[in-house]
């Protein structure tokens, strides 16, 4: 997970969670996504980040130790009938990849990090979670693992109490409802206002020659990021198929910008992903951010993973089917769901 506040709140995230029958609905949050999840009994909403690239699911709980503000109040497991916490023997507890025994009542002490060094510190825990449904009577799943946080910190908004995480892991929601969902999931980002073998830019061709499984989709993540070469590739066949003056971004956050006026009359520049299996033509919606009169590429070098980010997935239909271990793009009007 990257959480980047980088963008307009302009965008909204629509989750089919069970079987394309029940819906939990996003509020668009910077960079991010906001996604409603109700714990407990009686059932406390929560707004938490939708995240696809990690596993845990957890919000603040009281008391906290050491907690980012947030604007509703602060969950108070105390306040739930249905609230446990796990052993540290618990097969949940096992599943983390960082945990240790409590002193006192053998529970479950996780922690848990982020790449881009955000951490939550608490209690493996179960509650019963809540979602609403589009025939409008909320659906209960009791006994769901999460993590109870009592110390959270990193580039978390005061909009969110937490974080659900989306991967393919254990304690993910997807995997703790696969029976409902036959494991599977999908989303749809409106518009802001896998195997990666190659990217085409207009007539240019751009090999990528590293091992298998070396991108991953996360709906976290803000931009996309590509090794560095890769990525200085990319960036001059860019260039060379927009003929417009450059311009630096006064924050540093981006490599490749326009004024905003001139790109407007630049020709549509697609930039093709070529997956193993299927071929994604991201339009310059997935590939560029307007931000205070300038447009910037919405691509960034990295030294480490390489990531396909949320405003590449902008009006995709993005599906995950856990049980074969395929994600699917299809492109699709986002603001008729």
């Amino acid at each position: 997970m990257m959480l980047c506040d980088l963008l307009p709140e302009s965008t909204t995230f629509v989750h089919h969670l069970l079987m394309e029958k029940k819906l939990s609905v996003i509020i668009p949050n910077g960079g991010s996504y906001l996604m409603k999840i109700s714990i407990g009994n009686p059932p406390v909403e929560s707004l938490a980040v939708a995240d696809t690239g990690s596993d845990l699911v957890w919000i603040q709980c009281a008391p906290c130790d050491n907690c980012y503000a947030q604007d509703s109040p602060i969950f108070d497991p105390v306040k739930s009938s249905t609230y446990m916490d796990l052993p540290c023997d618990s097969s949940s507890c096992q599943a983390l990849p960082s945990s240790q025994c409590g002193t006192t009542n053998n529970e479950c002490q996780y922690r848990y990090r982020y790449g881009d060094r955000s951490y939550t510190i608490g209690v493996l825990s179960t509650d019963t979670f809540t979602f609403d449904s589009t025939n409008a009577r909320a659906t209960a799943f009791p006994n769901s693992v999460f993590g109870c946080g009592h110390n959270n910190s990193g580039t978390f908004t005061s909009r969110g109490s937490g974080l659900v995480g989306l991967g393919g892991g254990p304690l993910s929601l997807i995997s703790q409802l696969s029976a409902e969902i036959e494991q599977k999931f999908s989303y749809c980002l409106l518009p802001r206002t896998a195997n990666s073998a190659t990217v085409s830019i207009g007539s240019n061709r751009i090999p990528y020659n590293q091992m298998e499984g070396n991108i991953i989709i996360d709906s976290g993540s803000t931009l996309t990021s590509l090794e560095s070469n890769f990525y200085s590739e990319l960036e001059a066949a860019v260039k060379e198929s927009i003929s417009l003056n450059t311009v630096q971004d006064p924050r540093g956050n981006y490599r490749l910008c326009y004024d905003s006026t001139s790109f407007s009359t630049a020709p549509e520049t697609p930039i093709l992903f070529q997956f193993t299996g299927a071929d994604i033509t991201l339009k310059t919606i997935n590939t560029f951010v307007v931000l205070d009169g300038i447009t910037c590429l919405a691509i960034i070098p990295s030294n480490d993973l390489n990531i396909f980010g949320n405003v590449a997935q902008i009006n995709f239909q993005v599906g995950y089917d856990l049980a074969k271990k395929q994600v699917s793009f299809a492109p699709a009007d986002c603001t008729q769901y």
